[in-house]
């Protein structure tokens, strides 16, 4: 099997899909699926692992149903007319956040210790998660977050403080003495995978 899809959220407010594809060369998979202009934007890619991922991207969001074309924001972030949607990359997965109401920021990241290289990066003065799991989760969080703000002044260490990484908590945006509150969900997955997605809360949204 090439590929393999699982719905991870389905709720009132957003639904998400996680696609897990074996690595393969581009010849062996259906370029049909792809627009004339998608395909020349694949095979301009330098990679195959880029190649892989903008095709599987495209496989996944046709599981949504939708059709709709796929913009880019300058900052990068997928753009459709009709809602919101946030896509993420790691380790032969794509996962696709969709929204018809609520803009979010979606990431999926693995366990693993490289997260301990890089700690000083990403957390704030104020944090203390120390085990591998809670650090990895305080990374997905944050780029879900960032995602969701797509500002370029707000920085990991430097503006975004999260008081705990357990799931339905929100972190802290601070920007110049002006706290914003996103709220988020974290999810551990199969295979020692992280998911988080971010979203400015409302009262009647509970997913």
């Amino acid at each position: 099997m090439k590929y393999w899809i699982e719905d991870i959220v389905e709720t009132a407010f957003v639904h998400i899909k996680l696609l897990h594809y074996n690595p393969s060369l581009m010849h062996n998979l259906d370029m049909e699926l792809l627009s004339e202009t998608e395909k020349a934007t694949c095979m301009a890619y330098g990679s195959e692992k880029r190649r892989l991922e903008f095709y599987y991207t495209r496989k996944l969001w046709r599981e949504f149903g939708d059709g709709e074309k796929v913009k880019y924001s300058k900052s990068g972030k997928p753009i459709i007319d009709n809602g919101y949607l946030s896509i993420s990359h790691s380790h032969n997965c794509i996962a696709i956040a969709y929204s018809a109401q609520y803009e979010l920021g979606l990431d999926i990241e693995p366990v693993s210790e490289k997260i301990n290289k890089v700690r000083h990066k990403f957390l704030h003065p104020k944090e203390t998660f120390i085990d591998l799991k809670n650090l990895t989760k305080a990374w997905c969080i944050k780029e879900a977050v960032y995602k969701l703000m797509d500002m370029d002044d707000v920085f990991f260490m430097d503006n975004i403080y999260l008081d705990s990484v357990q799931n339905d908590q929100f972190a802290i945006i601070d920007i110049a003495g002006i706290e914003i509150k996103p709220q988020f969900k974290i999810m551990e997955l199969k295979n020692d995978m992280m998911l988080a997605w971010a979203f400015h809360p409302h009262p009647e949204l509970k997913i």
